[in-house]
C-alpha cells in the first residue's frame, strides 16, 4: 500500500482481502486513526514520523483482527519520494505460531524448527554449553561435531552493526532478562553470506541467568525481495525526476499532490 506521510492511504492493493479488516477500497483516504487499532496505529505514525525526520525503512509487528479472523503481520515501511512511504505487509500467522509455541516449550524445538524451517538453539550457563538443531546447522553450513563456544560462534556476525546489536540483546538478556528479536547479516562457515533472524528468551532462577533458548530462521529471500523493492522506488523516483516529460500526481478532487521538475516547469 501507498500512504502519505500523514497516514493517509492513497492506494491499497492486496492478495488477500481475508488479511485486511475491510476491502480495500474502504481505506481510501481515510487515515490510520480512522481504521487501526489505538496502538497500531499510533505506532504506525511513530514510524512515519521517523521517516519525515530522515531514516528510510522502519519495521513493525502487530496481531490484528481481520476478515479472516486474527492474525500476525509484519509491516516494512519504505520512504517513497518526499512525502510518501510504501508499506509492504506480510501475514506472519504461521511463523508467529511456531515461535510462541518454542517459546512455550524448548522440548518442540526441534521438530517444530524441521516442520517450519525454523531452527533452534540454548545456550546453558550452567555447564557452559551450547546447543543447535538440525535446521540451525544447516542454516550456518555447520558440519562439524562439536558446537563452538558462544565466544567463537558469535564471531559469525559478519557485520559491525550485526555484532553490536546481538552483544547488546545478548548481554541485555543476560542482565536484565529481556528477550531480543533481531535481523542480523551472519557469514556461515561455508563463507557465504546470510539474513538471519533470532529470537532469544533468557530463563532465570533466583535473580540467575540459567539459559538462554530461541529461534533461527534464515531470511536472505525476504531481505533480497525488500532490497529489490527499495531498489526499485530509487529507479522510479529518479526517473519521475530526471524525465523530459511532464508528469502529475492529483487527487479524487483533481487538485494537484505532486509534479515532477518538467511538470513544474510547465505549469509555472
Amino acid at each position: 500500500m501507498v500512504v502519505d506521510l500523514d497516514g493517509n492511504y492513497l492506494e491499497v492493493i492486496s492478495g488477500k482481502n481475508e488479511d485486511l479488516l475491510f476491502p480495500p477500497e474502504l481505506f481510501l483516504h481515510k487515515n490510520f486513526k480512522d481504521i487501526l487499532p489505538k496502538d497500531i496505529a499510533e505506532e504506525s505514525l511513530s514510524i512515519l514520523v521517523k521517516l519525515k525526520q530522515g531514516e528510510t525503512f522502519g519495521l513493525m509487528e502487530y496481531a490484528l483482527k481481520t476478515i479472516g479472523g486474527k492474525k500476525d503481520f509484519i509491516a516494512r515501511f519504505s520512504k517513497f519520494g518526499k512525502d510518501k512511504a510504501i508499506i509492504l505487509i506480510s501475514n506472519m500467522t504461521d511463523l508467529k505460531d511456531a515461535e510462541r509455541e518454542l517459546i512455550r516449550t524448548k522440548d518442540v524445538l526441534q521438530e517444530a524448527g524441521i516442520m517450519s524451517r525454523i531452527g533452534g538453539w540454548e545456550v546453558n550457563f550452567i555447564d557452559n554449553t551450547q546447543t543447535w538443531t538440525e535446521i540451525t546447522k544447516e542454516i550456518l553450513e555447520f558440519e562439524g561435531e562439536t558446537i563452538p563456544p558462544i565466544e567463537e560462534s558469535i564471531k559469525l556476525y559478519d557485520s559491525s552493526e550485526s555484532l553490536e546489536k546481538i552483544t547488546r540483546g545478548y548481554n541485555d538478556a543476560i542482565q536484565n532478562g529481556k528477550s531480543y528479536d533481531l535481523e542480523l547479516l551472519v557469514k556461515t562457515f561455508a563463507g557465504n553470506k546470510k539474513w538471519v533472524r533470532t529470537i532469544g528468551k533468557p530463563i532465570f532462577e533466583n535473580g540467575n541467568c540459567l539459559k538462554i533458548f530461541g529461534t533461527f530462521q534464515d531470511i536472505s529471500d525476504r531481505k533480497e525481495y525488500e532490497n529489490q523493492i527499495i531498489s526499485r522506488s530509487a529507479e522510479f523516483e529518479n526517473l519521475f525526476n530526471t524525465m523530459a516529460q511532464g508528469v502529475v500526481y492529483h487527487d479524487s478532487e483533481g487538485k494537484i499532490i505532486r509534479a515532477n521538475p518538467a511538470a513544474e516547469k510547465i505549469l509555472g
